[in-house]
C-alpha cells in the first residue's frame, strides 16, 4: 500500500503510529510528500491491521500516520485501502451436533 501524504511545515516530524524510531517504516520525503511504502503481504512488517470481511469477501488495510508539529498539535491521519474480493460466494460449514451425554443420563430436578 503506498500513502502519500503532503507537508505544509518543513519541521514537521511524520512517522508511523507507534513507530517513530523504527527504520524499516520510515517515510521517503521529497519536495513536501511523505511517502509510506506498506507491504500487505508481510502485514507484521508495519504494523498494518487486517480486517477481512467474511460476507462480501473483501480485505480491508488500516494504519494511522502521525504528523507531529513544533508549534501545534500532533496530527493523526488513518489511512485504509480496500481490496474487493474476485467472487462474492460463501463457504459455509455445518457442524453436526453430537450426543456427548450417555443415553441413560437424567439430569436431576
Amino acid at each position: 500500500m503506498k500513502v502519500v501524504v503532503m507537508m505544509n511545515d518543513p519541521d514537521a516530524v511524520i512517522y508511523l503510529d507507534k513507530l517513530r524510531g523504527y527504520p524499516d517504516c520510515q517515510a521517503e520525503i521529497n519536495a513536501g510528500r511523505a511517502t509510506f511504502l506498506l507491504p500487505l503481504d508481510n502485514i507484521n512488517a508495519c504494523g498494518t491491521i487486517r480486517v477481512l470481511n467474511k460476507i462480501t469477501g473483501e480485505r480491508i488495510f488500516y494504519h494511522r500516520v502521525v504528523i507531529d508539529h513544533q508549534m501545534e498539535p500532533k496530527e493523526i491521519i488513518l489511512v485504509k485501502c480496500i481490496i474487493p474480493s474476485g467472487s462474492h460466494q460463501l463457504s459455509w460449514h455445518n457442524k453436526t451436533k453430537r450426543n456427548v451425554l450417555p443415553e441413560n443420563f437424567v439430569e436431576p430436578e
